[in-house]
C-alpha cells in the first residue's frame, strides 16, 4: 500500500530529493538582483527576478570576497549554480558559485563602478595634481623585481639622465594580493623619501590583458598614490591601457620607457641649452662692453677731462661775485641801520629818563610815605590778631589741658580716643598718654578680676 502521511521534514527533505535527481546539476540563470541584503558573515542573500518571477539565491561568503564588481539591486547578471531545498524553511534556494555581469564585462563594470566612487570623492581633480620636479637626482620605481618594466625605466633614465640614482621598491603586479603589496610599497618610498631624499616615484608594469592590469585598478592602490606626497607617475601597460591609477597620478606614461622619458631631462638638450645661454651671456656681455666702452670715450673726450680744474675754477669765480654782493649788502644795511639809530637817539634825548625823574620824584616820595604807613597800620592789625588766634588756640590744646594733670586714653587697634567705658571689651589693649609725651599700654578687664 502506498504511503500517503509524511511528515513535514519528510516532505521537505523528498522535495529536495526530488529536484536534485530531475534539474541539471548546474545551470545558468539570467535575471535582475533585487532584495540584496548583505549578512555580517559575508554571505549575500538576494533575489534574482524577471518581468514575471523571482528565485530566492545565497551567495557564499568564499564566493562573494571573488567578486569583481559592486554587488548592487538593479544590475543584470548571469549567475551560474545549483538549485537547492533548505529543508527547515521548506524553502528553495539557487546557490550561486558563479556570477558575472550580462551586457557589459564583470571587470569593466567594475572599473565603470569604482571610477565614479572615487571620482566623487576627488581623487582624480587636476587641483590636486602636484608639478614634477625639473631635475630629479633620486627617483623610486615600483613595480615588479622580474619583470621587464624597471629595466625599460633604468635603461631609459641612463640615456637621458646618468647622474639620478635609482631605488628599486618590489611588488607584485598582477595576482590576489598584489594591490596592496604595491600600496605598502608606495607608502615606504614616501616614508624613506627624506632619508635617500627621493624627488620623484614611478609606479607601472609592461602591457597584458585588463585581468593582468587589474591590481591598477584597484583602491588601495589608487588611494596610495592620491596620498602620496611623492609626485607619482604611473606607467601602466601600454597606449591603449587607462587604469585608475593613471587618472590618479600627477603624470601618466603610455608606456614603462615612456615614463623614463616624462621623468627626467634629456642631458643632450640640456648641454645643448646650457651651449645657447653661454653664447647669449657671451653676447650679452660683449653688447654690454662694446656699450660701456663707447659711453668712457664719450666722458673721456668731455671739457671735464680736457682741463679738470676748469669746473672748479669756474666754481671759484662764481663764489668771489656772490661774495662782493653780499659785502655791498652788508654796507648799504648797516648805513641805514646807522642813520635810524642816530634818529631814536635824538628822539630820546627829547625825552630823557632823568629829566622824567626829576619831574615825578615829589610824586613818588608821597606815595612812598603813604604806602609804608599804610602797611604798618595793616602789620599791627594783623600781629595783633594773631597773637588773639593764638592764645584761643593754647586754650584748646589737648597738651596744655594734659599739663593740668590729664590723660588721653586710646585703643591700640584702631588709635580711637575712648571717651566711655562702654567703648572698651574686656581683653582690649588701651593707650594712656602723658603730657610729657610718655605712653603706657595696659589690658582692659572687667570689674572684679
Amino acid at each position: 500500500m502506498q504511503r500517503t502521511t509524511f511528515t513535514v521534514s519528510e516532505i521537505n527533505q523528498l522535495i529536495k530529493v526530488t529536484l536534485e535527481g530531475y534539474l541539471p546539476p548546474r545551470i545558468t540563470v539570467a535575471g535582475e538582483i533585487s532584495s540584496f541584503r548583505p549578512h555580517h558573515s559575508g554571505h549575500l542573500y538576494f533575489t534574482l527576478k524577471d518581468n514575471n518571477s523571482q528565485l530566492p539565491s545565497v551567495i557564499w561568503r568564499s564566493t562573494a570576497n571573488k567578486l569583481k564588481f559592486d554587488f548592487a539591486n538593479g544590475v543584470s547578471v548571469l549567475a551560474t549554480g545549483n538549485i537547492d531545498v533548505y529543508p527547515p524553511f521548506g524553502k528553495y534556494q539557487f546557490i550561486v558559485d558563479t556570477i558575472k555581469a550580462s551586457g557589459v564585462g564583470n571587470l569593466q563594470l567594475a572599473f565603470e563602478q569604482m571610477y565614479n566612487r572615487l571620482k566623487e570623492e576627488g581623487l582624480f581633480e587636476e587641483a590636486h595634481k602636484m608639478p614634477l620636479p625639473q631635475y630629479p637626482m633620486s627617483i623610486a620605481v615600483v613595480t615588479s623585481e622580474s619583470g621587464a618594466a624597471f629595466h625599460d625605466i633604468a635603461d631609459s633614465i641612463a640615456r637621458r639622465w646618468p647622474c639620478a640614482a635609482l631605488y628599486l621598491l618590489p611588488a607584485p603586479v598582477q595576482g590576489d594580493g598584489a594591490a596592496g603589496k604595491i600600496a605598502n610599497a608606495i607608502s615606504l618610498a614616501n616614508r624613506l623619501a627624506d632619508k635617500y631624499g627621493i624627488e620623484l616615484l614611478i609606479v607601472g608594469r609592461g602591457g597584458g590583458s585588463p585581468e593582468d592590469l587589474w591590481a591598477f585598478n584597484e583602491e588601495p592602490v589608487v588611494r596610495a598614490i592620491y596620498n602620496s606626497r611623492l609626485p607619482v607617475i604611473s606607467a601602466v601597460g601600454h597606449e591603449i591601457d587607462t587604469t585608475l591609477a593613471d587618472l590618479a597620478a600627477d603624470a601618466r606614461s603610455s608606456t614603462p620607457t615612456r615614463a623614463g622619458v616624462i621623468a627626467v631631462p634629456d642631458r643632450h638638450e640640456l648641454i645643448e641649452f646650457v651651449k645657447g645661454l653661454r653664447q647669449r651671456l657671451r653676447g650679452a656681455a660683449e653688447s654690454r662692453l662694446n656699450l660701456s666702452r663707447s659711453r668712457l670715450q664719450t666722458v673721456m673726450a668731455s671739457s671735464f677731462f680736457r682741463n679738470p680744474l676748469y669746473p672748479v675754477n669756474y666754481k671759484t669765480q662764481q663764489l668771489d661775485s656772490i661774495t662782493q654782493k653780499l659785502r655791498r649788502l652788508a654796507d648799504a644795511s648797516f648805513a641805514a641801520n646807522k642813520d635810524m639809530l642816530n634818529s631814536y637817539a635824538r628822539r630820546l634825548d627829547m625825552v630823557s629818563p632823568a629829566k622824567l625823574i626829576d619831574k615825578n620824584r615829589l610824586t613818588i616820595e608821597h606815595i612812598s610815605s603813604t604806602v609804608t604807613r599804610d602797611v604798618k597800620v595793616m602789620l599791627r592789625e594783623q600781629t595783633s590778631r594773631l597773637e588773639s588766634l593764638e592764645a584761643r588756640l593754647q586754650a584748646v590744646d589737648p597738651r596744655n589741658v594734659l599739663k593740668r594733670g590729664y590723660t588721653i586714653t586710646t585703643k591700640k587697634a584702631d588709635d580711637s580716643i575712648i571717651r566711655s567705658a562702654d567703648k572698651i571689651v574686656p581683653e582690649d589693649i588701651i593707650v594712656t598718654e602723658f603730657a610729657d609725651g610718655s605712653k603706657l599700654q595696659s589690658r582692659a578687664q572687667k570689674d572684679g578680676e
